[in-house]
C-alpha cells in the first residue's frame, strides 16, 4: 500500500493568489478543504511531474486552510488499493495580506463592518457612551441573560437590612431629642411604630444608640449587616454612607428597588449585553472583529470597537469600550457602584493568555476567554 502525499507550489500565499496542490496519486479526483465557502477547486488537466495529480484552488481568503485527500481507501484496480494514511495526506495553506499587517480594521477595511450592520451599530453605540455613566442596573429578566448585579449573593437582602438599621437610628435619634426622660414603656411603644422596621431591629438599634450615638457607631452597625458579604471593609463603609445619605422613610422592599434607590449602575457584563446581545455559540478566537465582545477571568467584559491584525489576519491589539474598570470597589472590583463609567482603552493581545473563543450572539459575535491581568495603554 502506498501513501498519498500532498504539496503546494509556495509556503505562503498572498490574497488573490491561486494555490496549486499536487498529489502523488494520479487517480485522485478531488480534495477536501476545511473552509470550502467561496473556493473553486479544479483538477488540473494535463501532464503532472511525477505522474501524480494537481489541483488549482482559487478564491482564497486571509487565514489558514487545511487541505486533505479524501480519508478513505480508493480502489485503483480490482487487485490494488491505496491507503490514505492519517496525518500524511494533508497540508496547511496560509494566505496573508501584507497591506493589513499592523493596521487597525477601521483603516485597512479588513473585517470592518458595513455601515448598517449590527456590528457597526454596536460600535457606534459603545463609542457614543464613553465618558457617561453605564446606566441604571436592572435585574436580568430571564435565564438567557448571563450577568450579575449588586443584589446577587443575597446582597440585596443585606442592603435592605442595613436600610432598616439606618432608618431606626435616625428616627429614634429624632424621638430621643424630645423624649430624654421617656420611660421604657414609652420607648418600646415608639420603636414598635417605626415604619418598615421590625421591633427586634428597632430595639437593637435604639439600645446601641443609647450606649454610643456617634456617626462612627452608626456606620459600624450598618457594616455589620454586610459581615457575610464578599465586600471589603472600605466598600462596606462606602455603601453604608450611601444608605445613610438616602435619608429614607422606609426600606426598599425588593431587590430592584435596592438598585434603583442607590442608583446602582451597570456592571461590565450587564452593560456589554445591553449593547451587544445575550446569546451565542462558540467560535474560534481568530475571528475576532470590531463590534464583538471580549470577556476575561477578572472577570471583565468589554466591547471591541477596533482590532489590529498581522498579515495572517490574527489579532494583535484591541481597542475596547467598557464599564466598571477601576480599583475602588470590591465584589466586583471596579468603580464605586453608583459611579460606574464608560471608558475607552486599548488591550494588547499578547497580554491575554489561555484559550480564547468567540461567542456568536443572535445578531453578532462575542469573544470569551481567560486573560491574565490586562495590560492597558
Amino acid at each position: 500500500m502506498a501513501i498519498i502525499t500532498l504539496s503546494t507550489n509556495k509556503s505562503r500565499f498572498f490574497l488573490g493568489d491561486t494555490a496549486i496542490v499536487t498529489a502523488t496519486d494520479p487517480a485522485l479526483t478531488t480534495l477536501v478543504v476545511d473552509k470550502p465557502a467561496g473556493l473553486t477547486i479544479t483538477r488540473f488537466v494535463g501532464p503532472v511531474v511525477g505522474s501524480g495529480s494537481a489541483f488549482l484552488i482559487k478564491g482564497l481568503k486571509i487565514g489558514q486552510y487545511l487541505v486533505t485527500a479524501p480519508s478513505k481507501t480508493t480502489p485503483l484496480a480490482p487487485s490494488k488499493t491505496i491507503l490514505f494514511a492519517p496525518n500524511s495526506n494533508s497540508l496547511t495553506i496560509s494566505v496573508v495580506d501584507p497591506s493589513i499587517n499592523g493596521e487597525w480594521s477601521k483603516d485597512s477595511g479588513y473585517k470592518w463592518p458595513a455601515d448598517r450592520s449590527e456590528r457597526k451599530k454596536i460600535i457606534d453605540k459603545a463609542n457614543a457612551l464613553i465618558g457617561q455613566k453605564s446606566g441604571q442596573s436592572v435585574i436580568a429578566p430571564n435565564a438567557t441573560y448571563k450577568y450579575l448585579t449588586d443584589i446577587d449573593d443575597h446582597d440585596g437582602e443585606k442592603t435592605r437590612d442595613a436600610y432598616k438599621v439606618s432608618i431606626a437610628w435616625r428616627k429614634y435619634s429624632t424621638w430621643k431629642q424630645s423624649n430624654q426622660k421617656a420611660t421604657v414603656q414609652q420607648k418600646s411603644k415608639f420603636i414598635d411604630s417605626i415604619n418598615g422596621v421590625d421591633a427586634k431591629t428597632a430595639k437593637y438599634v435604639s439600645d446601641e444608640f443609647d450606649k454610643d450615638s456617634s456617626a462612627k457607631r452608626l456606620i459600624q452597625l450598618l457594616n455589620i449587616e454586610f459581615k457575610s458579604s464578599k465586600y471589603e471593609e472600605a466598600t462596606k463603609t462606602l455603601l453604608s454612607k450611601k444608605i445613610i445619605a438616602d435619608n429614607a422613610d422606609a426600606p426598599p422592599t425588593t431587590d430592584q428597588e435596592v438598585l434603583n434607590r442607590l442608583g446602582i449602575q451597570k456592571q461590565c457584563a450587564e452593560w456589554m449585553q445591553t449593547i451587544g446581545g445575550n446569546k451565542g455559540d462558540s467560535l474560534d478566537k481568530n475571528k475576532a472583529a470590531p463590534g464583538m465582545g471580549l470577556v476575561g477571568t477578572r472577570p471583565h467584559s468589554m466591547i471591541i470597537i477596533d482590532v489590529k491584525y498581522d498579515d495572517e489576519g490574527k489579532p494583535i491589539d484591541y481597542k475596547i469600550v467598557d464599564s466598571n474598570w477601576g480599583a475602588v470597589w470590591s465584589n466586583p472590583p471596579g468603580d464605586v457602584a453608583w459611579e460606574r463609567m464608560i471608558r475607552g482603552s486599548s488591550i494588547l493581545e499578547r497580554s491575554i493568555a489561555g484559550r480564547l473563543t468567540l461567542r456568536k450572539f443572535d445578531k453578532d459575535d462575542i469573544l470569551f476567554g481567560t486573560p491574565k491581568p490586562l495590560v492597558h495603554k
